[in-house]
């Protein structure tokens, strides 16, 4: 009895052995299962929070681009106010379709009144509104953006006239900063109004769809839309001649109105430079002859060895 009761609790605690390691052995796919469930779920949380990461940062390097002097002027450079010259070329097509609208508001052509109108059912100077719209949109839309990028260099000038007030080059007392200051700020005042004028244009003809072409009141908007958009146009052609910017070293120089040196120039190459070159410029030039003046070998009048030296470059 004793041997079979002993043989018995061995067996017991085999078999019970034995569960407590089938049970460990499946409780381990288990734990490992939710281990793996649990870094799966962060690997992908780590590539979701990567991704978004990387969009925003993308579309952030997109923003800051419409926010960089330097590529505006560039894209205003090929395609705005120079280059294809959209700012003179679409007004200029917005004028010959609002004639034809104002020419064809009570008879559409013949071979649109058998061809065309029955299928559209719109009149030919409906359409002619229509495209002077699309025209006017885009020629709203390149001023907005033109004007964006003279925001920016005066923004840019004006941090540069800061800094060099910080290195103790004060710029304000410079002869030809306030007229220069005058200028920038004409052209500003041109830019706004051209602005203003292109947007009540498009607004006036929007108006002539509640009224119609073919009424009295539609060819008035018309007319109205029209004068504004002549308006707009020759506010915009006043700045072509005074455009600056601060992309370029030598941006403000067309802003700039040199004074005529009413007394006789006792250094010509320096007193030229000097009368010629923009205020900040001119801060850039003075710092550059101290440094020109300091290496000048001992003996040597510092102003006669710059003249010499402009004279000399001069030349060649």
């Amino acid at each position: 009895m004793e041997l079979n009761t002993l043989e018995y609790c061995h067996t017991g605690n085999g078999m019970a052995d034995l569960g407590k390691a089938e049970k460990s052995e499946h409780s381990k796919p288990v734990k490992s299962s939710v281990n793996d469930s649990s870094e799966g779920l962060d690997d992908e949380g780590k590539s979701i929070s990567e991704t978004v990461k990387n969009i925003g940062s993308k579309s952030m390097k997109q923003i800051g681009k419409w926010n960089n002097e330097s590529f505006l002027y560039a894209f205003d450079k090929q395609l705005i106010s120079f280059g294809i010259r959209l700012l003179l070329f679409l007004p200029g097509f917005a004028v010959l379709a609002y004639f034809g609208a104002w020419a064809y508001s009570s008879n559409s052509p013949s071979w649109w009144v058998d061809f065309i109108e029955p299928t559209i059912g719109q009149s030919f100077s409906s359409i002619l509104v229509v495209l002077v719209f699309v025209i006017l949109l885009g020629y709203i839309l390149s001023l907005a953006l033109h004007r964006h990028r003279v925001n920016l260099t005066i923004k840019s000038f004006e941090e540069q006239v800061k800094s060099a007030q910080s290195k103790h080059l004060s710029i304000k007392s410079l002869h030809g900063y306030e007229p220069l200051k005058d200028s920038i700020k004409r052209s500003v005042t041109k830019h706004f109004f051209s602005l203003m004028c292109a947007l009540l244009a498009i607004f006036s003809l929007s108006a002539i769809a509640f009224y119609g072409i073919q009424t009295d009141m539609g060819k008035y908007l018309l007319a109205l839309s029209f004068s504004l958009t002549v308006l707009s146009m020759g506010q915009h052609i006043a700045t072509r001649s005074s455009s600056f910017n601060m992309a370029e070293r030598t941006g403000l120089l067309n802003a700039y109105s040199s004074p005529i040196h009413p007394s006789t120039l006792d250094m010509v190459f320096s007193d030229l430079v000097k009368s010629q070159l923009d205020p900040l410029l001119k801060s850039e030039y003075e710092a550059f002859v101290v440094e020109l003046e300091a290496n000048v070998k001992r003996g040597t009048d510092p102003r006669f060895a710059r003249e010499k030296m402009m004279m000399t470059l001069y030349k060649h």
